[in-house]
Formats: C-alpha cells, sequence, structure tokens
C-alpha cells in the first residue's frame, strides 16, 4: 500500500487504511 497521490484524498486513504488495520487484527484476534 503506497501513498501515492493518484487522485485519493488524505482522509479517504487513511480511512482505508484504518479499515484494513481493523481488519487485519479482527483475523488475529479470531
Amino acid at each position: 500500500m503506497q501513498c501515492s497521490t493518484n487522485g485519493i484524498p488524505t482522509g479517504l486513504a487513511a480511512y482505508h487504511h484504518d479499515v484494513y488495520a481493523a481488519h487485519l487484527l479482527n483475523s488475529v484476534l479470531r
């Protein structure tokens, strides 16, 4: 996951990063 400026707002990228991290945590804790 690279932080390049290809039309994606920073807030949206941070949101997706949090969702992805939460998904990984759920997978580990499951």
